[in-house]
C-alpha cells in the first residue's frame, strides 16, 4: 500500500491480536537520525544514503525471521525496489541480491 493507506495501523492491529510483525524501517531510521540531531528534511535530502540504510536494516531483519513462522511485515524488500525506481536511483547490489534470494510464501497488499 502507498503512504498513509493504513499499513502500519493494520500491522499494529495484527500485533495486538498476537501475530508476529515487523517495524517500518524508513520511519525507524529517520527516528534514529533525529536522535543524533538531523532533521527529517536533512535525512530525506540524501535519498541514496537513506534508501541504502533502510535496505540494510530490512535485509538484516528479514534474514533473522523464521521462514516457518507467519510474520506480517510493515514493508518488505520489494518496497525498497519500488522506491529506488520511483526516485530514479540505481538499485544497489545488496538489494538485488536479497531480492533474488528471498521468497515470500504469501503476499498481502493493502
Amino acid at each position: 500500500g502507498g503512504p498513509s493507506s493504513g499499513k502500519t495501523t493494520t500491522v499494529n492491529l495484527l500485533r495486538g491480536r498476537g501475530y508476529t510483525t515487523t517495524i517500518e524501517h524508513a520511519r525507524h531510521y529517520i527516528d534514529l537520525q533525529r536522535i543524533t540531531g538531523r532533521s527529517t528534511a536533512e535525512v530525506r535530502a540524501r535519498q541514496s544514503e537513506f534508501q541504502r540504510a533502510v535496505v540494510d536494516m530490512q535485509i538484516e531483519q528479514e534474514h533473522s525471521l523464521d521462514p516457518q513462522q507467519t510474520v506480517f511485515l510493515d514493508r518488505a524488500l520489494p518496497d525498497s525496489l519500488a522506491y529506488y525506481r520511483f526516485l530514479n536511483l540505481e538499485p544497489d547490489t545488496a538489494l538485488l541480491g536479497a531480492l533474488a534470494a528471498t521468497r515470500y510464501a504469501t503476499v498481502f497488499l493493502l
